[in-house]
């Protein structure tokens, strides 16, 4: 009986979440994979550097964080002061697995590990996972599309404006409704200017502002 009112309520927490970000927007018929027509924001041989500001809790860190593709989409992100001192060192790989090489003491707990773990590796992995549980919506008005996932006891939803071939924006929600929301910012297609990571429960922001080609970047 416990079990069946825990499934009831997760599934009205479910309901009404998913109802609200999907306002004005109808389902469209099933046509093949919708993340085939996306591609990603981080790819290629760059070494995107943008400069880093991060809210946790009553911590404050900021520096420059290094984006580097490596082979088969995998990616290393190196976060550092900007007097050189590194923050944390992660990196995640296409199959899903994630290796952290350094994290600084202060950071250095389980819970906030996952937490940047889910963060980051959202915003590399911008696109939907490729396969089944994969719906699509679309407002009429604007043009713009929805394309939601299950995770878990969750859901991905990916925004896309119209004829745009990149994400705009992710909301994650998990079994108790909104967890993270994730915007992009470009004023041209393929470059970023500016990237938020906000949580909806917890005290966790990430801002992230692309460096100009100019200014120096920062190795390893």
């Amino acid at each position: 009986m416990k079990n069946l009112v825990l499934s009831s309520l997760c599934f009205l927490f479910l309901s009404g979440c998913s109802f609200s970000l999907l306002k004005n927007f109808q389902r469209l018929p099933e046509a093949g994979d919708p993340g085939n027509e996306l591609t990603p924001w981080f790819q290629g041989d760059s070494n995107p550097v943008y400069k880093t500001a991060i809210d946790v809790y009553r911590n404050h860190f900021s520096g420059l964080m290094v984006i580097k593709p490596l082979s088969d989409n995998s990616h290393r992100v190196l976060f550092i002061t900007e007097l050189g001192i590194k923050i944390w060192d992660m990196e995640f790989f296409s199959n899903g697995d994630f290796t952290l090489h350094y994290c600084l003491e202060a950071l250095n707990r389980r819970s906030i590990i996952n937490t940047l773990k889910n963060d980051i590796g959202l915003m590399i992995q911008n696109i939907p996972e490729k396969g089944k549980r994969i719906k699509v919506f679309s407002d009429r008005r604007t043009g713009q599309t929805i394309i939601r996932q299950k995770s878990g006891l969750g859901s991905m939803y990916y925004y896309r404006g119209k004829d745009a071939k990149k994400v705009g924006s992710i909301i994650q929600t998990s079994a108790t409704g909104k967890k993270v929301n994730l915007r992009f910012y470009s004023a041209e297609e393929n470059l970023i200017d500016s990237v938020r990571i906000s949580h909806y429960k917890i005290k966790l922001d990430i801002y992230l502002t692309a460096l100009h080609e100019n200014q120096p970047a920062v190795s390893e």
